[in-house]
């Protein structure tokens, strides 16, 4: 599969409690790839499936603002998910360091690893750290856009070259809408607790606050959605959505094609080869994550 590539050679444990998706990017449920191969190595396990999402305190221009926003993904996936076949679990770190404990030991009772391929800022520096220490098999699984990144090894230097070559590719693969739908896994006995969705870290910058009336999670991603494909609105406002991960590419494009909007043209570029054409240049170019860390 060409989204799935395997972090280190630890081999599954077969005997751990469950398989930990370890949600660092796609902060979402639907039309998400990592999530769907986390389903499938519970289902194939026969394992119950933890899905942690966590949030660091000390990340590079750590605000307020950005926290709120991925906090309010975390309230409302708390909620969504209270009667799924599944165990969500949302941690906000309240001091640097803290969440580093708590992960290990989840590592320690995991079967595998599932995590986001998010190729920018600091995740892939965390996802390296991570699978030299595991003992168990780490996979990373690329969803962040319709291509998948490592289906070619050529850095794109200009959108006009990105773009004739994906005119060439095969109509785009979507993931499943919803991979958790009619699951039957058995469940986490003796799920951990612990403080999930804590105040917010001394640490944060506070000059930066959060913006009125703008609200993360999926469910503002789609109204915003709605309303942009319902109108005549040049901008969408899905940018921080899309960033956070809170909404997916191809949900995005599947709503804007069958939409009755004429000037999609434009749009579907930006979301589309500019976009994609950002995570080519940060997969591939040697030099990114050194400069960027």
């Amino acid at each position: 599969m060409e989204r799935v590539t395997q972090c280190n050679a630890a081999a599954v444990n077969g005997g751990g409690e469950f398989v930990l998706y370890w949600m660092t990017a796609y902060r979402r449920t639907h039309f998400n790839y990592a999530l769907e191969r986390a389903v499938f190595w519970a289902t194939e396990l026969r394992k119950p499936l933890l899905i942690f999402e966590p949030l660091a305190s000390n990340y590079r221009w750590a605000s307020e603002r950005f926290h709120q926003f991925v906090v309010d993904g975390m309230r409302e996936k708390q909620e969504s998910l209270q009667n799924a076949p599944i165990t969500y679990r949302p941690y906000v770190e309240g001091s640097f360091g803290e969440g580093k404990k708590l992960f290990a030991r989840l590592m320690a009772h995991a079967c595998l690893i599932v995590t986001d391929d998010y190729p920018a800022f600091e995740i892939p520096r965390w996802i390296a750290k991570v699978a030299s220490r595991a003992k168990v098999l780490v996979e990373k699984v690329d969803s962040n856009g319709l291509f998948p990144m490592r289906a070619t090894d050529r850095l794109f230097l200009t959108a006009s070259s990105f773009r004739r070559f994906l005119q060439r590719q095969p109509p785009p693969q979507f993931p499943l809408e919803d991979p958790l739908a009619g699951l039957d896994l058995p469940r986490l006995s003796n799920a951990k607790t612990w403080n999930e969705i804590g105040s917010m870290p001394a640490s944060l910058n506070r000059s930066v606050g959060s913006v009125s009336g703008v609200k993360g999670g999926s469910a503002p991603a789609r109204e915003r959605l709605r309303i942009f494909i319902g109108s005549n609105a040049a901008s969408s406002r899905l940018s921080p959505y899309l960033h956070f991960g809170h909404i997916s590419s191809h949900e995005v494009y599947r709503a804007v094609t069958a939409s009755r909007r004429s000037d999609t043209a434009h749009f579907l570029d930006e979301l589309v080869t500019w976009r994609e054409l950002g995570f080519n240049l940060c997969a591939l170019a040697n030099n990114y994550v050194l400069q960027n860390v």
